[in-house]
């Protein structure tokens, strides 16, 4: 564990970020999503990716991002849920896949590592 704090103390300098968090709640009737109301997610690091594709017939511009959550670092820290949405920077991306990252040696969660893409 002592390993541990050191490693939160380098960190947390790169947790610069804040962010919106709307969970998944189901979908209506007409097949649309519904949001629970958002809450604010401190204390967190969003670094964002662009990839531009281009095929004979096309060009694409692809938004990709991680969002870096650590325990006692970020608050609230939870789990995120996948088809959530997440707003950062005024843009709105969609939980694509939750990462687990586990402290070595036991089976303590120490981190969340959350895909996001461009909605």
């Amino acid at each position: 564990m002592r390993n541990i704090n050191s490693l939160y103390r380098l960190i947390k300098p790169t947790l610069v970020h804040k962010v919106q968090y709307s969970e998944y709640k189901s979908q209506d009737r007409n097949h649309k999503p519904t949001y629970k109301d958002a809450e604010t997610i401190d204390h967190v690091r969003v670094d964002i990716t662009e990839t531009y594709n281009q095929t004979s017939n096309s060009e694409t511009t692809t938004i990709s991002a991680v969002l870096f959550m650590y325990r006692t670092l970020t608050t609230p820290f939870k789990r995120l849920l996948e088809k959530s949405i997440i707003v950062f920077a005024g843009k709105t991306y969609k939980i694509h896949k939750v990462v687990d990252c586990t402290e070595p040696y036991n089976d303590n969660v120490f981190s969340y590592e959350v895909e996001l893409i461009e909605s």
